[in-house]
C-alpha cells in the first residue's frame, strides 16, 4: 500500500494511513487494482493507524476513525472471494514526548484501541505484521484474542541473513504464538524472499499448522532521494512458487510489490495444493566451535567494592582530538590513588570528542582501572548503537552509564543533527537484551554480555519525586547503579538519600571541585542541569581573581559536600574532574580515603545497594 500510494504522488513524509479520511477514494482504486492483478486477500490501510506512531500528527485523536475508515473502504470494494485482513503494524517508539515509557499494560490498552475499531469495521481476520520481536507481537496477539474470535495472521519481519540455529531459532518463536491462539504464523518484510524463503522451510519441517509469507521484493536502494526496489518481477514470481513448494498456504508481498508481480505470482501459483510436509523435531546442527573469551578479561564489578569501602569514580573527558596521552597520564595518576573505576564522558555538551569506548579500552589496558564509558542515544541508530555495544563488551568493556544525551543544538556543531531512535529507557532495555543473549530484534547473539548498566539521576530538578520516578522505571528495566548529576547543595544532598533510601540500587553522589567565580557562574548560569546556591558562588566570588585562592576554596566546599555525602549515606563518591585537571579529584580521592578509613569514625556504608 505505501508503495502505491508513493507512486500515485503521495510523499513519504506524508502519513498514508490518513489517507482513509483524505483520499478515500485514491485507496480504493489501489485495493481494485490488486484484486484484479488476482489478490484474493487484501489488507485494510492501516499498518501504522496505532495512537503511538500517530502520536506526532493531527490524527492522534481519531484512531478509531482511521481504522474504521480503513475497514469500511476495504470492505467496498472486496467482493465476495476477497478476504479482507485488518493491518495492525508495531507500535514504533514513543514519539510525544523522547521522556515517555510505555509499560505493557500501555502497551496492550493501544493495540485494543485499534483492533477494536478494525473488527467494528467489518474485517473478515487480522494480520499482526512486520514486528521485529514476538515480545511485542505477543501482546499484540493477547489484544485481539481479547475482543475478537475472527483468525490472527502473526507474521515476524525477516530482517536479516539467519545461520542454521537462527532459523530454528525464530521459527520456535513463532511456534509459541500457535499456543496462544494465532491462526496463521509466518513473516514478511525486512528482506526478498530469500530469507524468508528459509523461515518458511524451517516452520515446514516443525508444524503443521497454517503458514504465511510476504516478502518484501527485494532490498531497497536509495537512488535521487527515493527508495527503490529493483529485483526482476519474473524472479519475485519464481520465489514465490518456491515458498509454495516449501509449505506457504498464503503468500503475498509487502514492500515493493506492485500489481504487476502480484498478477505474475498469481498466474505462478494458481492451481496449486498445499505442499505436503512431515514434521518433526528440530534440532540445531552440531557446529564444533570453541567460544573463545573476550579480547580482554572482564574486572570486578564496581558492585562489588560498596559495603566493604566507599568507591569512587573519578570522571574524565576524551580529548577534542587524537591528543589522548594526558588523559591517560591522569587515569593512571588516579590509579595510584586507589581509584575504583574511571568515567568518561561521551561527547560531553554535543561536542566533538575522541570515542569514549576506546578511550575505556585504552584505560583498563593502561592502568588495570575499571572504565565507566558514557553511552548516548545521540549519536548512533539503533542499528550502530547495538554494533558498538557489541563491540565494546568484546574489548572488555563491561560498566556502562547509559543516558539520553545533550541535543546537538547544545554543542553547535556544524551539520551535526541528534539520532535519538530511543531514549535511556529504550537504551536500557537494549543492554539488558544484550545481556539475554540477544538483539533487539530478538534474535540470538552467539553468547550473552553482562554488562553492569548504570543511569544518570538528577536531584537538581525543583520536583525530585518526578526524577526519582523516572530512576525507578531505569531500575525497573534493568539499572543496576546510578550517577547522579553534579550537587552543590548540602540539602540537595540530604533530600536525595532520604527519598532514594528504598531504590534498590547504589547512587554515586556527583562532586565537582570549582576553580574560581568565573568556573561557577558559568555552569550556574549556561550548563544546563546545573544550579550553583548563592552561598558557593559568593564563598568563590571573595576569592576574586587569586586562581590559587578560588581552587582551595572550591576543594574546602567540595570536602564539605562530600562529608555532607558520607554521612547521609552514600554508598559510593562519583568526581567530575574540571578542564581534566585530575591533581584536585587525585586529592578529593585521598580525602574520601581518609574519611571512610576503619576506625576514623568513617559513616556506616551499604545503605543504599
Amino acid at each position: 500500500m505505501g508503495t502505491m500510494l508513493h507512486a500515485k504522488g503521495i510523499s513519504w513524509e506524508m502519513n498514508f494511513d490518513s489517507m482513509n479520511l483524505q483520499q478515500p477514494e485514491l485507496v480504493k482504486s489501489i485495493h481494485r487494482e490488486y484484486m484484479a492483478a488476482g489478490s484474493k486477500f487484501i489488507e485494510t490501510n492501516t499498518f501504522g493507524a496505532n495512537r503511538n506512531k500517530l502520536a506526532t500528527t493531527d490524527y492522534a485523536a481519531r484512531v478509531r476513525e482511521l481504522n474504521l475508515a480503513g475497514a469500511a473502504i476495504a470492505r467496498e470494494v472486496a467482493t465476495s472471494h476477497v478476504c479482507v485482513a485488518g493491518s495492525v503494524g508495531p507500535l514504533g517508539r514513543p514519539r510525544a514526548k523522547q521522556d515517555e515509557f510505555q509499560g505493557n499494560d500501555e502497551k496492550l490498552e493501544i493495540f485494543k484501541e485499534q483492533i477494536e475499531a478494525l473488527c467494528d469495521g467489518g474485517v473478515d481476520c487480522l494480520i499482526l505484521e512486520s514486528f521485529p520481536s514476538t515480545d511485542e507481537l505477543q501482546l499484540a496477539l493477547k489484544a485481539a484474542k481479547s475482543i475478537t474470535d475472527i483468525p490472527v495472521i502473526c507474521q515476524m519481519a525477516v530482517l536479516d541473513r539467519l545461520d542454521p540455529e537462527q532459523e530454528i531459532w525464530v521459527a520456535k518463536h513463532l511456534l509459541e504464538l500457535s499456543a496462544l491462539g494465532a491462526s496463521i504464523i509466518g513473516g514478511n518484510c525486512g528482506s526478498g524472499p530469500a530469507y524468508l524463503l528459509k523461515i518458511i522451510e524451517r516452520l515446514s519441517s516443525m508444524t503443521t499448522m497454517f503458514l504465511s509469507a510476504f516478502p518484501n521484493l527485494s532490498f531497497p536502494q536509495y537512488i535521487e532521494g527515493r527508495y527503490v526496489y529493483l529485483s526482476g518481477s519474473n524472479y519475485f514470481a519464481e520465489s514465490a512458487l518456491k515458498i509454495a513448494e516449501a509449505g506457504a498456504n498464503l503468500i503475498g508481498g509487502c514492500c515493493g510489490t506492485t500489481p504487476d508481480h502480484i498478477r505474475l505470482v498469481s498466474q505462478k501459483i494458481a492451481g496449486l495444493k498445499p505442499a505436503p510436509r512431515v514434521a518433526r523435531t528440530a534440532s540445531a546442527p552440531k557446529v564444533e566451535t570453541t567460544l573463545r573469551p573476550p579480547v580482554e578479561p572482564r574486572l570486578p564489578s564496581i558492585l562489588e567494592k560498596i559495603g566493604r569501602k566507599v568507591p569512587v569514580i573519578v570522571e574524565l573527558d576524551p580529548p577534542r582530538g587524537l591528543g589522548y596521552e594526558a588523559v591517560l597520564d591522569g587515569a593512571r595518576a588516579l590509579a595510584l590513588e586507589g581509584v575504583d573505576a574511571i568515567s568518561i564522558a561521551e561527547n560531553p555538551l554535543a561536542s566533538i570528542r575522541m570515542s569514549a569506548i576506546v578511550l575505556g579500552y585504552m584505560v583498563q589496558k593502561e592502568t588495570g582501572v575499571l572504565a565507566i564509558p558514557h553511552f548516548t542515544c545521540r549519536d548512533r541508530n539503533l542499528l550502530g548503537q547495538q554494533s558498538e555495544l557489541m563491540g565494546a563488551y568484546a574489548l572488555g568493556i563491561n560498566h556502562l552509564l547509559a543516558i539520553t544525551g545533550d541535543p546537538t543544538s547544545i554543542g553547535g556543531a556544524l551539520g551535526c543533527s541528534s539520532v535519538f531512535d530511543t531514549n535511556s529507557f529504550g537504551l536500557i532495555e537494549m543492554i539488558m537484551k544484550l545481556n539475554q543473549g540477544l538483539n533487539i530484534a530478538g534474535s540470538p547473539i552467539a553468547r550473552p554480555t553482562h554488562f553492569v548498566i548504570g543511569c544518570a539521576f538528577d536531584p537538581n530538578k525543583a520536583n525530585m519525586d518526578a526524577e526519582i520516578k523516572r530512576l525507578k522505571k531505569k531500575i525497573s528495566l534493568g539499572a543496576q547503579f546510578s550517577q547522579s548529576q553534579i550537587v552543590f547543595s548540602s540539602d540537595k544532598i540530604r533530600e536525595m538519600y532520604q527519598k532514594t533510601n528504598e531504590v534498590g540500587i547504589p547512587i554515586f553522589c556527583g562532586i565537582m571541585p570549582l576553580l574560581n567565580s568565573r568556573n561557577a557562574e558559568f555552569m550556574h548560569n549556561e550548563v544546563p542541569g546545573f544550579r550553583i546556591p548563592d552561598d558557593v558562588r559568593d564563598r568563590m566570588k571573595r576569592c576574586g581573581e587569586y586562581k590559587e585562592k578560588g581552587v582551595q576554596e572550591g576543594l574546602a566546599i567540595a570536602r564539605e559536600l562530600i562529608d555532607v555525602a558520607l554521612e547521609s549515606g552514600a554508598p559510593g563518591i562519583y568526581m567530575v574532574t574540571p578542564f581534566n585537571r585530575w591533581g584536585l579529584t587525585a586529592e578529593l580521592t585521598r580525602y574520601v580515603h581518609q574519611r571512610t578509613a576503619v576506625g576514623t569514625g568513617a559513616p556506616k556504608l551499604g545503605t543504599h545497594h
